[in-house]
């Protein structure tokens, strides 16, 4: 973690001081009111002063509660290799300080309809470093909605934190990876053992999760290096997810005519339990807004199977009880109870797998998770609910096609 240097006013003179850096560099007092801030000029020269570097650049970075600007600023996409090419000059470079150094945002983002990236004047002393975070993780912001990244501190790293923090109160703090920025909140209070970053009610779950993914990885021991990277497609990944769709589709069909003929009527209520368990399914994560991925399919096929199973211990219970020569009502009321308990245990075992590849898992894994609990849980209520009633209704008859 780096803080921000404080940006100084000064008269842009445009001379060798080193001090004068950010006046030559992103001063405004040259720009043209009529022209286009954001025209493109491959030509521009740092001495040409119809086209200073400040046209380039939009403040960004303004803390509300203190009413000061700092060294943070948006700059347009097609400009970012022409700003660097500028600042990598050797003219400019002599005139930065040695003790700060210009940083970009890890990422692009979209503002007023603009792709744009932020730069950063920083101090290159690392102030804080994130071996100290533990238990890190983010959650939603109850309050004032959007997502929180949550960390604690101990022992040396919580002393440590504590000084920076209460010497740097209304601040902004940069939290960097591989010389990029991931953010620069402002310090509100002292921090001692807890602390929490405040992403924005316009911040999404992914943005939570990349805050959380770059303090994770800078408490790692050893730097992270990309050994092979492979980009999958928007047309094969949609590919993929149709084809696992209508193998689900298929494995469904041959299940529910496997079922039907081998316990014949009974068979095809346990088919209505499956159709509703998926139809139920397929609701809540609508419902939830979440993404279907082949993880998820996946979860949502050994949902079927469970599904399937919880009525096949069902059916071959009543079997059971009907061989000893019981009614059809006793039958179904034994062959409902002794099942439960062998149903209910293998439901709750799953589901506290479930719970745990959600809650230590990530990214695909999650995704299976989610499918998997809802779908374990929704199969226990069709198989004591739907389609006892069913049989409920059936227990009037002499006998019973099973």
């Amino acid at each position: 973690m780096k803080t921000i240097e404080e940006e100084k006013p000064v008269e842009p003179d445009f001379s060798d001081d080193r001090s004068d850096i950010l006046a030559e560099l992103i001063g405004d007092s040259l720009s043209d009111p009529d022209s286009d801030p954001y025209a493109f000029d491959e030509d521009f020269g740092l001495d040409d002063e119809t086209n200073p570097l400040a046209t380039r650049l939009e403040l960004s970075l303004y803390n509300a509660r203190t009413a000061t600007s700092w060294p943070g600023y948006t700059v347009d996409k097609k400009d970012r290799a022409l700003i660097d090419k500028w600042l990598n000059l050797p003219q400019v470079k002599r005139l930065i300080p040695k003790d700060v150094e210009f940083s970009w945002s890890t990422r692009s983002e979209i503002r007023n309809n603009r792709e744009i990236f932020t730069l950063y004047l920083l101090k290159k002393r690392v102030q804080f470093l994130g071996k100290f975070l533990e238990n890190i993780s983010f959650s939603r912001d109850p309050t004032a909605g959007g997502y929180v990244v949550n960390f604690q501190l101990s022992g040396e790293g919580a002393s440590r934190f504590a000084q920076l923090t209460g010497a740097n109160i209304d601040k902004p703090l940069a939290i960097t990876l591989d010389s990029r920025v991931e953010s620069a909140p402002f310090i509100n209070s002292k921090i001692r053992k807890r602390g929490q970053i405040t992403m924005g009610s316009s911040a999404t779950v992914r943005n939570a999760r990349n805050m959380e993914i770059v303090l994770k990885a800078g408490a790692l021991p050893a730097p992270v290096e990309i050994i092979e990277k492979n980009v999958v497609g928007a047309t094969l990944g949609a590919d993929s997810i149709r084809k696992g769709f209508y193998s689900s589709l298929a494995g469904l069909a041959l299940v529910l005519l496997y079922i039907g003929v081998y316990y014949r009527l009974s068979g095809v209520i346990a088919d209505i339990g499956v159709v509703f368990n998926l139809f139920f399914l397929l609701a809540i994560l609508a419902g939830l807004g979440a993404t279907l991925t082949m993880p998820g399919i996946a979860g949502i096929i050994l949902t079927i199977g469970i599904s399937v199973d919880a009525n096949i211990l069902i059916f071959e219970r009543i079997r059971e009880e009907l061989r000893t020569g019981k009614t059809v009502r006793a039958a179904i009321d034994s062959g409902y109870n002794r099942a439960f308990v062998a149903i209910f245990d293998s439901h709750v075992t799953t589901l506290i797998t479930a719970g745990a590849l959600f809650l230590l898992g990530s990214g695909p894994i999650k995704g299976f998770a989610v499918t998997l609990f809802w779908g374990v849980s929704i199969s226990l209520y069709t198989a004591y609910v739907i389609t006892k009633q069913i049989f409920d209704i059936r227990k009037k008859y002499s006998s019973i096609s099973i």
